[in-house]
């Protein structure tokens, strides 16, 4: 990913890995974004109807004809001298607290409560 990025390309993340917990941000997006010098840009979806499924990430499959919102926050720059686990800790949360907020507000306009 770390070449991809270097070379210009997009790459896309599910930050909170395959086994969650849900909004459990890891490091590794923070650290690739650090070492490359790509922004963090997060985004979110929602739609209406759906079909959730039981599961630690409440997956969402959209159902025929349903409408769906996309929610883009501004680029997050993330510094390459990062020194201490608090400032990692820092740039990790400002991430998934952006996060957090478009999908509410995807949600929101979804009417999704």
């Amino acid at each position: 990913m770390a070449r991809d990025l270097k070379a210009g390309k997009t790459v896309a993340i599910f930050p909170d890995g395959p086994t969650g917990p849900r909004h459990h941000l890891r490091d590794g997006v923070v650290q690739l974004a650090r070492i490359t010098g790509a922004p963090i840009v997060p985004l979110s979806f929602s739609a209406r109807p759906v079909w959730r499924l039981k599961s630690w990430d409440s997956y969402t499959i959209m159902k025929p004809f349903s409408r769906g919102w996309v929610g883009m926050g501004e680029p997050l720059i993330i510094p390459r001298r990062i020194t201490t686990d608090d400032q990692l800790e820092l740039f990790r949360t400002q991430v998934r607290d952006a996060l957090i907020a478009i999908e509410a507000e995807c949600d929101r306009l979804a009417g999704v409560v």
